[in-house]
């Protein structure tokens, strides 16, 4: 891998972490299960915004949870991040 391109990589970890800590409840627990693409990127202002899909897997069912990342990171601010998971389960914020 690019080392460039490590920085990216952590943040979508943490990106994926945060979706994966959101839908967690009593009954289904979910780990990271691969980063499939980085779609779009763009730095405007010192911010930088990417896209990227991250599979997820629900530990129980061991179904895979395609999840559709939009992150916003400022050096000195919160991360922002929306998603959208393509299952059943139940609505993304």
């Amino acid at each position: 891998m690019n080392t460039s391109l490590v920085p990216i990589l952590d943040l979508a970890l943490l990106g994926s972490s945060y979706v994966m800590w959101n839908r967690t409840t009593l009954s289904s627990y979910f780990s990271f299960e691969r980063l499939s693409a980085v779609s779009h990127w763009e730095v405007k202002d010192e911010e930088v915004h990417f896209d990227y899909l991250a599979l997820i897997r629900e530990l129980s069912t061991q179904e895979i949870v395609p999840c559709l990342v939009h992150m916003i990171w400022y050096p000195i601010k919160t991360l922002k991040i929306e998603y959208h998971c393509n299952d059943i389960q139940k609505k993304q914020h």
